[in-house]
This record gives structure tokens, sequence and C-alpha cells, in this order.
């Protein structure tokens, strides 16, 4: 999947800019002003990515789920891209990223990539897999910082979010009971812990 999602990107996205897309009345961009808020977008996101791997590294399952979702998810919002195309909102500010400039963009600004929002579809990746109660509260609290933020900066429509969100948690629910099925160890593992650390409140515990 990695393969295919690197081959299409860099052709994919150069296509999207060039073509013209439809510019949608956002009812609540427009009673947002626009301001330049990159930093605050870049501090929480890579904090939000440090922090994960800081708990979360070692453990192989956790990271084989994320790393499958963050490839599916990014190579389901390039189909819904180009089965949408849109115009950037009015007020848009680019968001001037280094480190994704440079490493998948080449130093390049493209604001025509828009539904579904890639910031938020990773930052809930983060919250989906966080393992702890703890975790996934602190998650939860940066993903609600960074949306109002993505708002701000007008690089996405509500829309955007709103389906990050939902295609997100379906990606994710899927994967999880997949990874599950195709190895009930696992589940077993969880089901039968008795570490607070271990074991998922009943919102989130995964049961077959």
């Amino acid at each position: 999947m990695s393969v295919i999602y690197t081959a299409i990107h860099p052709h994919a996205i150069h296509y999207f800019e060039s073509r013209p897309g439809a510019l949608l009345n956002d009812y609540l961009l427009n009673i947002i002003p626009s301001h330049n808020v990159a930093l605050f977008v870049f501090l929480i996101q890579y904090f939000s990515i440090g922090v994960f791997l800081f708990f979360n590294i070692r453990n192989y399952d956790t990271m084989v789920n994320v790393i499958a979702a963050f490839l599916l998810l990014q190579t389901i919002r390039l189909f819904t891209i180009y089965l949408l195309p849109l115009e950037p909102p009015e007020g848009y500010v680019p968001l001037k990223d280094a480190i994704l400039g440079a490493v998948v963009y080449s130093g390049k600004i493209y604001s025509k990539d828009l539904f579904f929002s890639g910031h938020t579809s990773a930052m809930y990746i983060l919250y989906f897999f966080a393992k702890t109660p703890n975790q996934k509260i602190f998650h939860l609290c940066s993903l609600s910082l960074i949306i109002p933020l993505i708002l701000i900066q007008h690089i996405h429509y509500t829309i955007d979010i709103l389906g990050a969100i939902v295609i997100s948690y379906l990606v994710c629910y899927f994967l999880r009971r997949f990874y599950y099925y195709t190895h009930p160890e696992i589940y077993d593992k969880v089901s039968t812990s008795n570490s607070k650390d271990d074991e998922l409140p009943p919102l989130w515990k995964f049961k077959l």
C-alpha cells in the first residue's frame, strides 16, 4: 500500500491543483475571520505525535494499526479529493509545514487537497489507537484544539473536518476489528487483562 501511495501521490496532487473546483459557501467559515495560526497547528500536531510515539513506539500491535490506518486513509483521501474537486475557502491562508513540505510536497504549497482533512484524520488516528484512558483524553484534547485552528486558518471547509472524523472512525474501527480477527491472541490478552493500563474502557473496548 505504501508503494502504491508513494507512486500515485506526486502525480495526483499536481493534477488536483491544475483543475478547477467548486467554491462552497461555508456558513461557519463565513463568521470566522481568517488568521495565520500555522505555528500552533504545527506545535500541537507534532507534540501529539511525539507523545504518542513515546508511550507506544514499543507496542508492535498498536504501531502496525496506526501505520496501516494512516496509509489507508491517505489512499482513500486521494480518491475523495479526485471525486470532489474543490477550490480553497475564501480567506484561505497557506499552511506552511516545514516537515511535510520537505518530505511529502517537495517544498511546494498545495491548496486543493481538501476533502477530507489530513490533519484531522491523523490526529483522530492517534486518539483512536491510544492505549490508556489518560492517553485518549490527551489526544482528544489535541484533536479538539487543532480543529478550530484549521478553521481559523481557512485551509478546510467544515465538511472536510466532519468527513475526516467519520471516515477515520470507520477505517480505524475496521482495521482494529480485522487485526483482532487475524490475531485472536491479542484480543484474548486485552479481554482477560487485570491491568488498568491494558484494559480498555467500555466506550472503546472492542468486542467480536
